[in-house]
């Protein structure tokens, strides 16, 4: 799916500094998947959930003429999950995962790229009456710290090829 997006705003370089301002237009364009699929056979009131999105964003930066990204927006996103429906309906449990890549920053004092660590997830949910649920939720259980986090940042505006902030894919 390609979408126009007409008129983003985002962080522009202006003498050194960063400034607000509009982009004018620009273009997304995505690929996604999302569903989930009963596994009785493996787990009885189980359902395995996934989600995935690759996507790119385009955008003619009016201050330096060069194409570039949205500032914010992930490349990429995944999430895999197992939920089980306790026999009776209620309770439920799950498990999740979720990882996505890095984005963009674009502000001459944190120019770069940033990723969250993946996380790991738990839920419990207990239905206390037709219109009240008890929802426990913990996130990154497991202390997931895979060394990802904060990645090259320097200052892009000012940005010398040759100088110490090289940028490597």
């Amino acid at each position: 799916m390609a979408s126009e997006i007409d008129g983003p705003v985002d962080r522009l370089p202006i003498d050194g500094y960063a400034g607000i301002g509009n982009l004018g237009s620009g273009e997304r364009t995505q690929a996604r998947i999302d569903g989930s699929i009963r596994i009785n056979e493996l787990l009885k009131g189980g359902v395995f959930r996934f989600m995935g999105y690759l996507q790119s964003t385009e955008v003619n930066d009016p201050v330096t003429n060069i194409k570039r990204d949205f500032s914010w927006y992930k490349r990429w996103e995944t999430m895999i999950g197992i939920r089980q429906d306790v026999p009776g309906g209620k309770y439920n449990w799950g498990i999740m995962y979720r990882s996505q890549s890095q984005f963009n920053i674009y502000d001459p004092y944190l120019w770069g790229r940033f990723a969250q660590d993946p996380t790991v997830g738990f839920v419990f949910t207990a239905k206390i009456n037709p219109q009240l649920n008890l929802n426990l939720m913990a996130k990154n259980i497991i202390g997931t710290n895979f060394g990802f986090g904060r990645k090259l940042i320097y200052n892009g505006f000012k940005y010398d090829p040759n100088g110490p902030y090289r940028h490597h894919n």
